[in-house]
């Protein structure tokens, strides 16, 4: 009997010290941790990034896989490029640049300039903070209910950053981002490896749907490189001399 009372008195003391005493996670302990996950401070104490990988994309129901780079500079610099031409012949090289408030975009060295480029541009820049972006600039974070995500109970939580809503799926037991979506696009994050002190995606799958089509891109990332050297020139290439990227 005395062995009965005493395995109670450890069965409730086990209850009461773990999960049943603990008060539910909010949204914000959730992205606290996910941040944490992801590498903390790293993910946004850097002033240079350079990754480099391969994108899969379709192009009129074909998809060719070509070369993926990204410069990024802070605060206020981007260049990506998707070199299709790399493994095929007959493909288009696509270069986008965000510089000071600018953007537009260059194919096949032919440049185009449109005002609307700069504020996409922009919001690419800012993701390269990854789930730390939405620690440091969300107004709003709602925490929505348990969804499951590749047969994976996650997280939902919505982020409202200005006018923009993305909901951001976590994953229960290791608090990556698995999943945003926001618009028509929906991201899927998979394969995360260490980068240097950063944990990262090295697999996203980017789903874009509208009333004619459902494209996907599928990018690959090699390398992720922090405080790197990185041309100036880089982000000025065919760069409008007149403000708000305008033609010259």
């Amino acid at each position: 009997m005395k062995k009965l009372m005493r395995f109670f008195i450890i069965f409730l003391f086990i209850i009461n010290t773990t999960g049943c005493s603990q008060e539910p996670m909010t949204a914000g302990d959730i992205i606290a941790k996910s941040v944490e996950r992801h590498g903390g401070e790293s993910l946004t104490d850097w002033e240079t990034m350079v990754i480099k990988g391969e994108v899969n994309q379709r192009d009129n129901r074909l998809r060719f896989r070509g070369e993926y780079l990204l410069f990024a500079r802070k605060p206020d610099k981007l260049r990506i490029e998707r070199d299709l031409t790399k493994y095929e012949r007959g493909r288009y090289f696509f270069t986008y640049i965000y510089n000071n408030g600018v953007g537009w975009s260059i194919r096949n060295l032919i440049p185009s300039y449109s005002g609307r480029y700069a504020e996409q541009y922009k919001s690419w820049l800012d993701k390269c903070d990854g789930i730390a972006y939405y620690a440091q600039n969300a107004e709003a974070l709602i925490l929505k209910p348990e969804e499951t995500v590749n047969g994976k109970p996650v997280y939902v939580i919505t982020a409202a950053v200005g006018s923009d809503s993305t909901n951001l799926y976590i994953d229960k037991k290791s608090f990556y981002l698995v999943q945003e979506t926001y618009g028509s696009v929906k991201r899927v994050f998979s394969d995360f490896k260490k980068f240097g002190k950063t944990v990262h995606a090295a697999r996203i799958d980017e789903i874009t749907t509208s009333r004619r089509s459902t494209n996907e891109d599928n990018f690959i990332y090699y390398s992720i490189e922090y405080n790197v050297p990185i041309d100036p020139l880089l982000f000025e290439e065919d760069m409008p001399r007149e403000p708000g990227g305008t033609i010259r």
